[in-house]
């Protein structure tokens, strides 16, 4: 299962997918085709990739970096 961000070259494709019932929107510009999973599961396993992909070059650092785990909403 995947994680697909809609750009201008995409729109289309995209667009057709969701309408024949292949994918459906996460949130803006983001897309999966798994139609099975909560759509927040999905963007747990995939938080790293979609937070590379709006921020890229971006670093994860400190206690996050190193355990790999959830981050809180408080920090």
């Amino acid at each position: 299962m995947a994680v697909i961000f809609a750009n201008v070259s995409r729109a289309l494709e995209v667009s057709r997918a969701v309408k024949a019932g292949r994918m459906r929107k996460l949130a803006s510009k983001i897309y999966t085709d798994d139609l099975t999973s909560p759509p927040e599961e999905v963007v747990r396993r995939h938080r790293l990739e979609i937070a590379a992909h709006f921020y890229p070059g971006a670093l994860i650092s400190h206690r996050t970096a190193l355990e790999g785990s959830n981050i809180s909403p408080g920090g």
